[in-house]
């Protein structure tokens, strides 16, 4: 028997516990990137998913991996006859991939698989990518060995574009050629390395503004909490509301047990279902918000996206049946900031001004919209500028609601709350260094103990902390005049 016979046979002859092993742990990839999101693992594919079907190497390069004498052991030590690639965002993503897949496989009944191995390395001149080597301990698949790649889109997409270029006939380029591949591998890796940077600068501005925001959300929810409680006692009587709540409340104490995905799942789809009934719309959506605790910011902004079009089409009639209040009607938009969908919050504000008529807004909640626009424009513009023709216009609305805001303001949060908001503007519009300076020390000063109530101080500190931020920032990144 020729030794490409010997190979072929060899992989024929196990070929189920080869296809075994890969189903296992592909079964364990996909687990990992419904776990993770696909902000995460953005894709898991085997050899068969591009190779129309052939889920094996060819026998031919199985062989040319093997130094003579051909044995079925050396044959069953190569890493990759069976494979799967794993495809992330960002390269600090694939340790992460590879820890989820083995503890997946830990936690299979089975417990069939250990990692043996992996590295990252330049694959070919043509990518890089992680390799991690699964060895089989199952009775009926003892010691096969299954490759698993995790790259990055960059490389992924390189390597499918260079693969019939680069590796299968090798040795067809000349050596500029493969230099040359070889040079856009390696910036690719470099754009990758600089794409992850800016995410984590991004991120981090996101994450300041998102504690601040979440702050102000929880202590609002709070409040509002108590004022329908004490204006509707027994508000919550439906069961199925009260359930929902203690399992939100349970799961989002700090030293709980990290929930399920499929606890969390189910709360979520419960709380879409029930918010069509009209006598708790109000109450679902703040258990919607506070339902988005429990999960990432990217699913909660689709949720309470589809949550938020639910109850704005139901408005109307629930104000005409006093159904809702209008407390909890402000609380719609505020719940969609708290979660930094700006564009929705604002555009849903907008919509409650012009109707506030029809919805009989008490002034109360007119003044707090028009205020709340005037801070999240502000915002928005903060974390992302608009463009030098939408600026122009955005820029008009902020300075009516600024001139306007001392009719709309509570007398009493005049002075704290327009320091902090002129601040932002400076920071955010200020021509001069000295002037974002000013607009860093007066939304510090907005925080202040002695200015700022004691139970609304953990927020005016956040806000603080995150404007100061952006503040210095501006000041590294733009190079302002003194003057």
């Amino acid at each position: 028997m020729s030794n490409l016979s010997q190979v072929r046979k060899f992989i024929s002859d196990n070929q189920k516990s080869y296809r075994n092993l890969l189903e296992t742990i592909e079964a364990a990839a996909k687990e990992a990137q419904k776990q993770l999101g696909d902000s995460c693992i953005l894709r898991v594919y085997t050899r068969g998913d591009k190779q129309a079907g052939t889920q094996f190497k060819s026998a031919g390069k199985v062989l040319s991996k093997i130094d003579p004498p051909v044995t079925n052991e050396k044959i069953k030590a190569i890493k990759d006859i069976v494979g799967l690639t794993v495809v992330v965002q960002y390269p600090d993503q694939i340790e992460v991939a590879i820890q989820k897949i083995c503890e997946n496989l830990n936690n299979r009944k089975a417990r069939e698989l250990l990692p043996v191995g992996a590295e990252r390395k330049q694959h070919s001149g043509a990518y890089f990518a992680t390799h991690a080597v699964f060895q089989s301990t199952d009775i009926s698949t003892l010691g096969f060995l299954c490759e698993v790649q995790v790259k990055t889109i960059l490389h992924d997409a390189w390597s499918a574009k260079m693969h019939d270029l680069t590796y299968k006939p090798q040795g067809f380029l000349d050596q500029r050629m493969r230099l040359l591949v070889e040079a856009i591998s390696q910036t690719l890796e470099g754009i990758e390395q600089q794409s992850q940077i800016a995410r984590d600068i991004i991120e981090s501005r996101q994450q300041e503004a998102l504690k601040a925001a979440r702050a102000s959300l929880d202590a609002y929810l709070d409040m509002l909490e108590l004022e329908l409680e004490s204006a509707r006692p027994g508000y919550i009587q439906s069961e199925q509301v009260s359930k929902l709540k203690a399992r939100i409340t349970k799961l989002a104490a700090p030293n709980s047990d990290p929930a399920s995905e499929e606890d969390i799942t189910d709360i979520g789809h419960r709380i879409h279902s029930e918010l069509g009934r009209d006598h708790h719309a109000g109450t679902l959506w703040i258990l919607a918000v506070r339902y988005c605790q429990l999960i990432d910011n990217s699913r909660a902004q689709s949720y309470l996206a589809v949550a938020s079009d639910k109850l704005m089409s139901m408005v109307h009639e629930l104000v005409s049946d006093n159904l809702i209040s209008c407390a909890e009607i402000r609380s719609i938009p505020m719940g969609l900031y708290a979660i930094l969908d700006f564009d929705r919050a604002l555009e849903i504000t907008s919509e409650l001004l012009q109707e506030k008529n029809a919805l009989k807004l008490d002034s109360e909640t007119v003044n707090t919209l028009k205020f709340n626009r005037l801070n999240w424009l502000l915002e928005r513009e903060c974390l992302a500028s608009s463009s030098e023709k939408e600026s122009i216009a955005i820029r008009k609305e902020i300075d009516d609601l600024l001139s306007d805001a001392p009719n709309y303001i509570n007398a009493e949060e005049k002075d704290t709350y327009l320091a902090d908001t002129i601040g932002l503007q400076k920071i955010i519009f200020g021509k001069t260094a000295s002037e974002v300076r000013q607009g860093i020390d007066m939304c510090r000063s907005a925080a202040h103990p002695s200015i700022v109530p004691k139970n609304e101080l953990r927020v005016a500190t956040a806000y603080a902390d995150w404007r100061a931020r952006v503040g210095w920032m501006r000041l590294i990144d733009s190079h302002l005049p003194d003057d």
